[in-house]
């Protein structure tokens, strides 16, 4: 059975001499490498190494024009995991040239060494794979990779949550048990879950207290469904309530320090200012519960999350509020330069299944969910290649085949079968895990959504879309629909 694949560039000056030693290490249906060689340095400086999981280098480029190596890894850039190999890890020189590049490169994202010397056809069996679980650990450290043991032709399974709004007084009175209720059922009826979406809201007012809360609560969520905690497979964005506007209004005022008594700027708020300082908590707590240091990094708390391109996905991350402020607090926007700068090289494989997250939604019913400048976000997932739009922000559940318009799909007047075209995206909205009925639209139950991804050859090519309602024991399954990707 092929197992998940990592896809490596391997660029080496003396592709025929070392093509044998790096198909013994990377090839096989059963390797988990999907490699490609690069042998001349033209190709390699005019590669778009974005679309690559690691890049095997050769430290001595001899053959390109003794390309220095601190050369090759400025090529290459920091984002993408570099892998140092050679045959030669026996002579001086070799060591004196990864002392240079280590000690000047400081963006050079370096994470294994890989010694070819006697990786010869009569090798160890054990050697082989010793080496190759080597590789593949130090990719999925350098990547933040879950290394999950999932097969080509196995689905991947996401629960779907939102608005659980951490100390709301609305919450319903049975929801006290609600991260525990969700992980005994999904023991039962989904063991191997893979991931977990919350689209924001998850607390009431983005108070530091309520994000204690949060990350106590979503913590004992990943602790019961993962063994090994899980924070590498959850997938976060902000809502409006996780806006602090406490902390959004202070930077609206000034103090007088003669009065001693602060006072309002009469020339008003700085923008920019304020937007991030009140989501400032949001961030440190998403940072603190997934260790992901974007949180921190990403003033728009927006970007491209490629974490999981090994099992053919990708996740845009959208935060509808980072122009929501104190004098706009039901803003939802997306601005163009963001959205600009998330846009995927075209050069990119079309294998990987894109979905993009969000708080609010489409332009569609009800309106009061919809982004603003749904025009901008709609072309963004049309030039991006966005197959599914998950979100919350409405309160219930609601799952459509939308057009880039934001419109429900339509053939010859007629709403469309199950098939998703390449001129539309499926919109899954997600019901609140914990409001009760009067912060519900009239009829909606408090429930979750679980999302499979059927993928039989690496590629998905089926989406399943379940809706639980949490009653006051067991979840019951209320609606179910399958579209063909």
């Amino acid at each position: 059975m092929p197992t998940m694949q990592y896809k490596v560039l391997v660029a080496d000056d003396e592709p025929d001499l070392n093509h044998e030693r790096y198909d013994l290490l990377l090839g096989g249906h059963d390797s988990g490498f999907d490699w490609t060689l690069v042998g001349n340095r033209e190709e390699f400086e005019n590669t778009d190494f974005a679309q690559y999981d690691a890049v095997v280098l050769d430290i001595n480029l001899t053959r390109w024009g003794n390309m220095p190596l601190r050369e090759a890894v400025g090529v290459i850039g920091p984002k993408v995991p570099i892998v140092f190999a050679s045959g030669r890890w026996h002579e001086e020189t070799t060591i004196r040239v990864i002392r240079e590049v280590l000690a000047n490169a400081k963006d050079a994202n370096f994470v294994q060494i890989l010694i070819l010397d006697d990786l010869k056809k009569d090798t160890a069996e054990l050697h082989i794979r010793a080496l190759r679980e080597q590789l593949r650990l130090a990719i999925a450290k350098a990547q933040r990779y879950e290394e999950l043991a999932v097969a080509d032709d196995e689905p991947i399974h996401l629960l779907h949550l939102s608005d659980p709004q951490y100390g709301d007084p609305d919450t319903d009175g049975w929801a006290g048990l609600t991260e525990e209720q969700i992980a005994r059922f999904l023991h039962e009826l989904c063991p191997h879950l893979h991931l977990i979406a919350i689209t924001g809201d998850i607390t009431y007012q983005g108070l530091p207290s309520e994000f204690d809360v949060a990350q106590a609560r979503i913590s004992s969520l990943l602790g019961y469904l993962f063994r090994n905690g899980g924070r590498e497979r959850l997938l976060l964005v902000p809502g409006n309530h996780d806006v602090n506007l406490r902390l959004a209004a202070a930077d609206c005022v000034d103090y007088d320090f003669n009065a001693r008594l602060p006072v309002v700027r009469e020339n008003g708020c700085d923008g920019a200012k304020h937007r991030r300082f009140a989501l400032d908590p949001f961030s440190r707590f998403a940072w603190a519960l997934t260790g992901d240091p974007r949180w921190l990094d990403a003033w728009d708390l927006c970007w491209v999350n490629d974490s999981f391109r090994h099992l053919g996905l990708r996740f845009i991350v959208l935060s509808t509020v980072s122009e929501l402020d104190c004098t706009n607090p039901a803003r939802a926007t997306l601005p163009k330069e963001t959205l600009r700068s998330l846009i995927p090289s075209p050069r990119e494989s079309n294998r990987l299944f894109s979905i993009a997250l969000a708080h609010h939604g489409p332009k569609s019913t009800p309106s009061e969910v919809a982004i603003e400048n749904w025009p901008d976000v709609g072309t963004f997932l049309q030039t991006a290649g966005v197959r599914m739009f998950i979100h919350g922000h409405g309160h219930e559940r609601r799952v459509e085949r939308l057009g880039w318009d934001g419109e429900p799909a339509k053939v010859g007047g007629r709403a469309a079968d199950g098939q998703l075209s390449r001129n539309e995206f499926l919109r899954v909205m997600a019901p609140t895990s914990h409001l009760e009925s009067n912060r519900r639209p009239e009829g909606a139950a408090r429930g979750f959504n679980l999302i499979t991804l059927e993928r039989p050859n690496h590629q998905v090519q089926r989406v399943i879309v379940q809706t639980f309602k949490l009653e006051q024991g067991q979840p019951v399954k209320i609606k179910e629909e399958e579209f063909l990707a």
